[in-house]
């Protein structure tokens, strides 16, 4: 400072550089764990053990194996490992082009080989953060050794640690091109001792607007491709002059490219507005030196410059992913820019730099991460040796040729890939479409455009004539007397003697008269008398006894002749629709059309796993017509599938009472005897089958099943020889031993139908009976062997419809309803794409929709059973998924149609009655829930929900006590939510004791089986209650 001179500056003070923090990126974490293989084939054959590990390669990261797996064919590794990479870009471009590898190595030390590879696409990890599949493993030599199962895993998806600020959605980009052609013939010259493609190497590069991070442009590029000649084939005319080899450049191969989401969120709108910035993509073509010749000056490197102007209009089409076609390449007509770029000068409104963020003017493109990749793989020995200058280690003289090479070029076409018709074939390949198509609003559904349209009825009842009505009445009373004789009597007719038909006449006029039924028939016909006067005698008064009398005597004639006439007609209407029933009795015929009715209702409750109404369905059958042995068989039937051993013998017993010659109930309670081991039973009744129907080649099968076992008559070869040839004549596609084993399994007897499944195997070694050893399975409860079968049947094949189906029944018998849905959708889309439909499949799934929360798929599913076979089951399904969705005029729509299918079905009527609760009409809501609980409606969920809006909607407590008291009837265990509003509808209505008892009641309970909310509130009402006391 003393000898700081005077107007000298001070010393400056050195200030340190600020530091730069670098801000953290997120990273990708990709978890791969190896679970198993199967199906490994040793290089030394199938039947050498294998001694495998597996190991797993992933981008430049050293390889990971795990440990040996000794003697096993389908091994399991459970082996697991963790890469970590900081999101970028670059690293986005690295995982897409560069798929993991996974490999099964055997042996082990240096014995070691690679008996299998399987290559796995990260690209999906973009987008869902978890995949994992069974991949083949391809060997060295190319056949298929195995599967291995690998799980991947990045905990979210990829694309989220893009933490970019724009709104729109990251992409993909695939560049495949395919080749380009009409190449100049000068091309096909090759330098003096090289090859030509040691010599150039050929690079494709599509410049799609913008970059990452403020580029210009995001290139898709396509390196050394191969300069190849393509052969033409001979012409057709011997005479004609054969076509020149065609010279095409090709890569073999696509590339992919991570498009960030700043990117598509400034392209968007360009293509939006249809703006050339955004619509033309400039495509360059250009051939440089090979790289040990870089330090060589190409003059020919404009000449060889080419340029698309790609129009890509096609991605402005909302949900358009793709700009595929041949393009011409028209030869470039400015300088290269310092980069080697080759760009159009004509493209407006687009800077030309192409730098990557970051790298220094002038210098070419950052080499891409795949090039980068394979350079670090290859061999450091493989870099050609450079003299002391840093030229290639080329001769003097091969440096002169090319030299020499490449000035020869000069003379060629100003233009030439325009003077050739040069040509690019290939196509660009979006993700996800750029402009997203908007969704296609849902098509509103209305249930009244299911439903058959019916003729309104009169307004007024429709007069018949007076003869005509007494016809109609005669007639019903004809048949409202014939049952009522039959229920006195029944069917024996045997009694001869006049005696004793007077006797039943005595006895059956007694009925009548004590039963009060003869005066109502009589009141029934008084009106339509009355007409008949009216109309055909015009007489209202007498003026004597004797014109009465006259009168009397011509009205009985006039009416015992129109009761000839309406019996006759209704005995001729008989015969004609059921000749096969005895003339003496035509008025047990009953309405077929109500027979199959009740069997489709039976069927449906049986689809959905309600037995009791199925069963109850079955027994009118029978109650209705109870001599024919057809429908006793077919409750013998569903009495099997639902394990009541013991009905179904009686049912099969009662039909052959009714038809002792029906084959199919002899040949049943046969192959029932025989699934219990009781031989000879078996054999008595299916002999009597056999003769009963000597064609049926089932019944001859069982027969000399039975025969065998009990080892008489040389052990039923004959009856088996009678079952082949009758099989045979059939044209059945299975084999007899399948179609036997189908039988017994249908009708639930796995002990026989598991005898002919063995037989099968020991004859063609069982190659199609593993979905009927399921089926066995299923029918013993032994779940677990069923699902083992089944997956092993799916594993063979994947697309196997029945497989599926079965998986999914049983599935539903676990009540796994999830796993139940997604195998019954897959087994319904394999059915639908062979134009098959399973109506059992349809109904499940709308049952499961509805029992998951799904309403409009059940909604959807029901419907379209509707318009295949309508039926009150489905209607009310529709109803059930509309009153969900808050759809209370579709859903009265679909009641009402329900109710006219059904009107006995108690679950109808239920729901009718909800429907008019929330729609406000507290009269036929009344109306609707007596005729339910009449029909013995059942269903706790469904009456505590109509007692909660009695109780709270309408405020009538003793509705809502009725409805409560029943719910907890029909609830096993009682639930916590009815307890409670039993309680309040009691204490609403002033039974205050027993309101106090399910008070206290709910507050005992245990907080596992009620909600702290419900305890709660109980305690609070019994204070309140002793509090008031």
């Amino acid at each position: 400072m003393a000898d700081q001179r005077k107007g000298s500056l001070p010393e400056p003070t050195v200030v340190p550089p600020p530091e730069i923090v670098t801000p953290s990126r997120p990273k990708v974490s990709l978890v791969v764990n190896v679970l198993q293989a199967r199906n490994l084939v040793a290089a030394k054959g199938e039947a050498a053990p294998v001694n495998s590990a597996a190991r797993i390669n992933f981008l430049a990261d050293a390889a990971a194996d795990s440990e040996l797996v000794k003697d096993n064919k389908n091994p399991t590794y459970n082996f697991s490992r963790t890469f970590e990479r900081e999101f970028s870009e670059a690293v986005a471009n690295e995982l897409l082009n560069n798929p993991l590898r996974v490999s099964v190595l055997e042996g082990s030390g240096k014995s070691q080989a690679v008996l299998g590879t399987a290559t796995i696409d990260l690209e999906a990890l973009f987008d869902i953060g978890k995949t994992g599949n069974w991949y083949p493993l391809v060997g060295p030599n190319g056949p298929t050794t195995g599967e291995v199962q690998v799980e991947l895993s990045t905990g979210e998806p990829i694309h989220q640690a893009d933490t970019s600020s724009a709104s729109a959605k990251h992409n993909v980009v695939t560049l495949r091109t395919e080749y380009v052609s009409n190449l100049p013939q000068r091309w096909s010259a090759v330098p003096k001792g090289e090859n030509r493609n040691s010599v150039f190497s050929y690079n494709l590069t599509v410049k799609l607007p913008f970059g990452g991070s403020g580029a210009a442009y995001t290139d898709v590029r396509l390196q050394n491709g191969s300069l190849t000649t393509s052969t033409p084939p001979p012409p057709a005319d011997n005479a004609a002059k054969p076509e020149e080899p065609q010279l095409r450049v090709t890569w073999g191969s696509s590339v992919k490219r991570y498009v960030p989401k700043e990117v598509v969120e400034r392209w968007l709108p360009l293509l939006q507005k249809a703006d050339p910035a955004g619509t033309v993509v400039p495509i360059e073509f250009g051939r440089v030196l090979a790289k040990e010749y870089e330090s060589l000056e190409d003059k020919n490197a404009l000449k060889y410059a080419g340029v698309i102007n790609l129009d890509a209009t096609p991605l402005t089409v909302p949900g358009s992913q793709a700009v595929s076609g041949t393009f011409a390449l028209a030869n470039r007509r400015t300088a290269l820019d310092p980069s080697g770029s080759i760009i159009d000068s004509r493209r407006p409104s687009l800077t030309t730099t192409t730098e990557a963020p970051g790298a220094k003017p002038g210098k070419p493109p950052a080499t891409p991460v795949k090039e980068k990749a394979d350079a670090k793989a290859a061999p450091a020995a493989a870099a050609p040796k450079a003299d002391a200058k840093g030229a290639p280690a080329k001769g003097k003289k091969q440096k002169e040729t090319l030299d020499a090479f490449l000035a020869g070029e000069e003379d060629e076409a100003e233009f030439p890939y325009e003077s050739s018709g040069t040509q690019v074939k290939l196509e660009l390949l979006f993700a996800r479409p750029i402009i997203v198509r908007p969704p296609t609003p849902r098509a509103i559904v209305n249930v009244a455009d299911f439903i058959p349209k019916r003729a309104p009825f009169p307004r007024f009842y429709q007069l018949h004539e007076a003869a005509e009505e007494f016809h109609l009445q005669v007639k019903a009373l004809a048949e409202s007397l014939a049952v009522e004789y039959l229920k006195l009597f029944g069917e024996d007719e045997d009694g001869d003697a006049t005696r004793d038909k007077a006797e039943r006449r005595k006895k059956f006029f007694f009925e009548l008269n004590h039963s009060g039924k003869y005066f109502a028939f009589k009141e029934k016909l008084k009106k339509t008398v009355v007409r008949v006067v009216r109309e055909k005698f015009h007489r209202n008064a007498f003026p004597n006894k004797s014109e009465v009398q006259e009168f009397i005597t011509e009205l009985y004639v006039f009416l015992i002749d129109e009761m000839h006439l309406a019996l006759n007609s209704l005995i001729k209407e008989r015969t004609e629709t059921s000749k096969d029933v005895k003339s003496t009795n035509l008025f047990r015929v009953a309405d077929l059309a109500s027979l199959e009715g009740l069997k489709r209702l039976a069927d449906e409750a049986e689809m959905i796993g309600k037995t009791e109404l199925a069963s109850q369905y079955y027994k009118e059958r029978v109650v209705k017509v109870n001599w024919r042995a057809d429908l006793w068989l077919d409750y013998a039937q569903f009495s099997l599938r639902s394990k009541n051993v013991a009905r179904a013998e009686e049912c099969l017993v009662e039909a052959i009472i009714q038809d002792s010659r029906h084959a199919q109930s002899l040949a049943l309670y046969g192959a029932l005897k025989l699934n219990a081991g009781e031989h000879e039973k078996a054999e008595a009744l299916l002999r009597e089958a056999a003769a009963a129907d000597p064609d049926d080649f089932i019944i001859q099968s069982l027969l000399g099943k039975t025969c065998e076992l009990m080892e008489v008559e040389d052990n039923g070869s004959e009856f088996t020889k009678n079952a082949v040839r009758l099989h045979k004549e059939s044209g059945a596609e299975r084999s007899l031993n399948i179609e036997v084993a189908n039988y017994a399994l249908a009708n639930f007897l796995p002990s026989l139908g598991e005898r002919f499944v063995n037989k099968e195997i020991l004859v063609s070694g069982g190659a199609d009976v593993g979905l009927l050893l399921a089926k066995v399975s299923v029918q013993r409860q032994d779940l677990a062997a069923a699902d083992l079968q089944l997956r092993e049947a799916l594993t063979k094949d994947s697309e196997n419809a029945d497989a599926w189906a079965q998986y999914a029944d049983m599935a539903w018998a676990k009540n796994d309803e999830q796993n139940a849905i997604a195998a019954y959708e897959t087994a319904l889309r394999i059915y639908e794409s062979r134009d098959i439909i399973k109506l059992y499949i349809l109904l499940r799934l709308g049952e499961l929709y509805q029992s998951t929360g799904q309403f409009e798929s059940a909604k959807i599913t029901f419907l379209k059973i509707c318009k295949l076979s309508p039926s009150a089951y489905p209607w009310l399904g529709v109803g059930r998924a509309c009153l969900r969705l808050d759809e209370l005029q579709n859903a009265q729509d679909a009641l009402a149609e329900a109710n006219v299918q059904n009107p006995r079905d108690a679950r109808v009527w239920a729901h009718i009655a909800l429907l008019c609760h929330l729609t406000g009409r507290a009269r036929e809501a009344e109306l609707a829930l007596r005729e339910a609980l009449r029909l013995d409606f059942a269903e706790p969920d469904l009456l505590r929900e109509i007692g909660e809006h009695y109780l709270k909607k309408f405020y009538k407590p003793s509705e809502a006590e009725q409805c409560l008291r029943l719910a907890l009837q029909y609830e096993s265990p009682a639930r916590p939510r009815t307890v409670r509003l039993l309680a309040d509808a009691l204490k609403a209505s002033g039974s205050a004791n027993d309101a106090f008892s399910y008070y206290q009641q709910l507050a005992n309970w245990n907080k596992d089986e009620a909600s702290a909310e419900d305890v709660e509130y109980a305690s609070q009402q019994l204070a309140v209650f002793l509090f008031e006391r």
